[in-house]
């Protein structure tokens, strides 16, 4: 009800009455919601403007969300610092380095930085390039912008030494030093310094994420190969060799934790529709998460611990983790009453690895396609009772059915968030389509990796308590 009431209020913002459109079963209550809500009714009588409201659930494809591969910039911002204290969207940025202060001394002696505008009213446009540039050319306008900034303020630059069409973490901070102390200049420039800041930091932190990014592509490589039935091991056998050489090792050779594995488990469960292996390999894996947890019960990762808590006893872990692989066989199983967006797994060819193929990005190139191919997997809920039922039955035909992409403004809004990286993907295919009508992308949040660990096996999604 809460979400509707949101939803009814963009609308209204905007003074369209709209046709709804769902893909999923949260997206589908949503919609139902929002279509019977009084205050939406009123509206739509008092307004001619149309437009598409199509809900989507985020938990059909979880890849894009929890892939360690970022498509941009910013969404490595977003997995690589920690969350604004009071915030869900906003990172929090050091900007301790550009003061006088002790460093020594408690973090909370300087108020971190963010990455929103200092001023609320403007546009973000200092984030643009993090977002709408692949990773490469984002970090070369990053750099640019604060070298020019620099050279605008007459600081003493000196870029010798640097490697040309290379951005590093000490190219950054060679930089960012000239503002040091200059707090005229750092309130003048702010928003610049602390996406450089935010932009080095995460360059220091991304080396910890190669091997989970290696897992990965050898997950989706086993993945595609098991479509084709010549796959020589499982995603679950894969995961499970993985788990036992981490345990062997020592706390500081490891190069994946606990929570890295069930990002992994994850992304594999998602990207595969749950057809990750057979029950005796999903049992060994099982039992080698219970072993290492067991081994690491003084020093476990945050996600893991906020699962299992303080007591940690096999008899009860074992419990906790069967509990666990129960939503992760709901992850595998959300696209099951799906048939034209069944599959977010693309095996690829001699010249193209196989990669996931975001859900989204599938229903944008659908609704765009001249050729107007049926939706099957797309609910209308506007139109009266009769369109209702006609729809959840897939009683249209031909030219009659609504769609998407009819009125002049289509709202793709994803329950449970959007990422950067799809921003991204989904504004290339519109750039190319050139649709005869405006789009607006919008979602709950922008996640992370974290986030969206914990909304799927440590929170209370149901029983929230509204602040």
């Amino acid at each position: 009800q809460a979400l509707s009431s949101g939803l009814h209020a963009l609308l209204q913002c905007l003074d369209v009455k709209e046709d709804i459109y769902s893909v999923g079963h949260t997206a589908r209550l949503v919609a139902t919601e929002l279509e019977a809500y009084p205050p939406g009714r009123a509206r739509r009588k008092a307004t001619q403007s149309r437009a598409s409201l199509v809900l989507v659930d985020r938990t059909l494809d979880l890849t894009p969300v929890l892939s360690h591969q970022a498509e941009t910039l910013f969404d490595q911002l977003t997995n690589s610092l920690g969350p604004l204290p009071g915030h869900c969207n906003d990172r929090m940025v050091d900007m301790s380095a550009l003061t006088h202060v002790n460093r020594e001394s408690p973090s909370t002696t300087v108020l971190p930085g963010g990455l929103a505008p200092t001023q609320g009213n403007r546009q973000p446009t200092h984030l643009t390039p993090t977002i709408f540039k692949k990773q490469k050319e984002a970090l070369m306008e990053v750099n640019r912008n604060l070298v020019e900034v620099a050279a605008a303020e007459k600081l003493p630059l000196n870029l010798g030494g640097s490697r040309p069409g290379r951005v590093s973490a000490d190219l950054l901070d060679k930089t960012l030093a000239l503002f040091k102390g200059k707090y005229s200049l750092i309130k003048k420039h702010l928003d610049l310094l602390q996406v450089a800041m935010a932009t080095s930091q995460s360059l220091r932190n991304s080396g910890q994420t190669d091997a989970v990014t290696a897992a990965e592509k050898n997950l989706v490589q086993a993945l595609a190969d098991s479509m084709d039935g010549d796959s020589p091991v499982s995603a679950l056998r894969l995961l499970a060799r993985l788990a036992d050489r981490e345990m062997k090792a020592s706390p500081k050779d490891r190069e994946i934790n606990l929570d890295d594995l069930l990002c992994l488990l994850s992304f594999a469960f998602s990207l595969s529709g749950g057809d990750c292996g057979d029950a005796e390999e999903a049992d060994e894996l099982r039992q080698k998460m219970v072993d290492w947890i067991l081994q690491d019960r003084s020093d476990l990762p945050p996600i893991i611990k906020q699962i299992i808590g303080d007591t940690v006893s096999e008899t009860i872990l074992r419990d906790q983790i069967d509990s666990l692989w129960e939503r992760l066989e709901a992850v595998g199983a959300a696209r099951d009453d799906l048939s034209q967006f069944s599959s977010v797994l693309d095996p690829g060819d001699d010249t193209t690895p196989a990669h996931a193929r975001p859900l989204l990005i599938q229903l944008m190139e659908a609704i765009l396609d001249p050729a107007r191919p049926d939706l099957v997997d797309v609910e209308c809920k506007s139109g009266g009772l009769g369109n209702l039922l006609k729809s959840g039955f897939g009683f249209f035909k031909g030219s009659g059915k609504p769609r998407p992409g009819d009125a002049p403004l289509l709202i793709l809004f994803v329950i449970g968030g959007v990422t950067s990286g799809e921003v991204k993907q989904l504004k290339d295919i519109v750039d190319k389509a050139a649709p005869q009508f405006e789009i607006l992308l919008g979602g709950t949040r922008l996640p992370s990796i974290e986030s969206t660990l914990e909304s799927l096996y440590v929170q209370d999604n149901v029983n929230v308590t509204c602040l």
